[in-house]
C-alpha cells in the first residue's frame, strides 16, 4: 500500500520575515541588494537564511527512504530538491520550475 498524504514544515517556503507580502519596490533597496548578493548567508528582517531553507529541504531529501513520493511545494524547496535528485550543487538563485509543472525523478 502506498503513503498517504503527509504535510511536512521542512517544505514550506523560505520564511521573507518582514518582507512576506509586500511588493518587491516596496522593499528597501539596500536590504534587498544585500540579499541578492548572498541568498544563502543574508536572511531578511524577521525571516530565513537561504542556507537555512537549504539545511530543512536537504533534511526532508535525507529522511524520504525507498520508495517513490510525490511532493507538492513552492518554488524554493524546488529549487533544492531538483538539484538533490539530479546531484548538482544547490543554487537558489535559478528559476523555479514553473507553477504547476511536473518533474520525475528516477
Amino acid at each position: 500500500m502506498g503513503r498517504g498524504i503527509e504535510v511536512d514544515a521542512r517544505l514550506r517556503e523560505m520564511d521573507f520575515g518582514v518582507w512576506e507580502g509586500v511588493a518587491w519596490d516596496l522593499v528597501d533597496r539596500a536590504l534587498l541588494d544585500r540579499w541578492a548578493g548572498d541568498v544563502l548567508g543574508f536572511a531578511p528582517p524577521g525571516g530565513e537564511s537561504g542556507a537555512a531553507l537549504v539545511a530543512r529541504v536537504v533534511a526532508f531529501w535525507e529522511g524520504l527512504g525507498e520508495g517513490g513520493v510525490c511532493v507538492v511545494t513552492h518554488g524554493g524547496p524546488l529549487r533544492v530538491l531538483g538539484a538533490l535528485a539530479r546531484g548538482e550543487a544547490v543554487r537558489l538563485d535559478v528559476a523555479a520550475p514553473g507553477v504547476g509543472s511536473v518533474e520525475v525523478f528516477g
